[in-house]
């Protein structure tokens, strides 16, 4: 009987999953947002073509056009600040990284930046007002670093998911070390039924172990710390507000 309602489960749990609106996903940039998407796309939309081609994406002076796509990018929401008019029907999942994490990966990524800040030392970049607002496709007047932007970001998305039932909130680094949680906490947010089912059977969950994105790198949680001096770490924490979001957090005296 075991193999049977196994079938039988998982052939009702795609039923239920396709017929629901899909996960969106959103976040400040180079925050694991492919990552994440590929996590659920493997997990939740298997029998789902989530493919989008082509994708336009990099800086607002330079954009490019990446032609074959990405297998997952149906799922991407946006990199912008949250709205009012989201549809109060969807699914949305903001995923948050370290912000020394994504300053670090956001610097090596030289599509984000114009042509003038792309040639900056990290320490320079740190410290430069950004030309861009939520995605580096959005020109804006220069008012805030890297830092203030991801703190700016973070903070307003965070009050947006306190009034919001179908949103959650997601860490970069606890998808990576712990998968199996994160599998759990999204099936019982957004799909409860389906939550009470795994009561019976465990299914054994995909973990995204290669590269990937549009740009894939090592996605390494602590990679940062081979460019931060002592001073330009100290000098972003200082302007950051959601502190727990750093991943060492209680090591520090704030």
């Amino acid at each position: 009987m075991a193999i049977p309602l196994r079938r039988s489960l998982a052939k009702l749990t795609l039923t239920i999953l396709e017929c629901e609106p899909l996960i969106k996903v959103y976040s400040h940039p180079r925050s694991g947002t492919h990552f994440l998407e590929k996590f659920i796309g493997l997990n939740f939309y298997s029998n789902i073509n989530l493919e989008r081609k082509p994708i336009v994406w990099g800086h607002w002076s330079n954009r490019q056009v990446n032609k074959d796509g990405y297998d997952y990018q149906r799922l991407f929401g946006n990199h912008f600040f949250p709205s009012e008019h989201h549809n109060q029907k969807g699914k949305y999942i903001y995923i948050i990284r370290d912000p020394r994490a994504v300053a670090y990966s956001i610097w090596k990524t030289k599509n984000f930046l114009s042509a003038k800040d792309s040639n900056l030392s990290f320490s320079e970049f740190i410290r430069v007002k950004l030309d861009w607002v939520g995605s580096p496709a959005c020109k804006t007047i220069p008012k805030w670093n890297i830092a203030q932007h991801w703190s700016h970001h973070v903070a307003n998305w965070l009050r947006y998911s306190i009034s919001g039932k179908n949103i959650m909130i997601v860490t970069y680094e606890d998808l990576k070390l712990y998968p199996e949680k994160v599998f759990s906490d999204i099936l019982k947010k957004f799909f409860p039924m389906t939550f009470a089912k795994r009561k019976i059977i465990s299914p054994r969950i995909k973990v995204v172990k290669e590269k990937t994105g549009l740009l894939p790198n090592q996605a390494s949680i602590d990679a940062w710390k081979s460019v931060f001096t002592e001073e330009d770490e100290l000098f972003l924490i200082r302007q950051i507000e959601h502190k727990f979001f750093l991943r060492d957090h209680l090591s520090y005296q704030f």
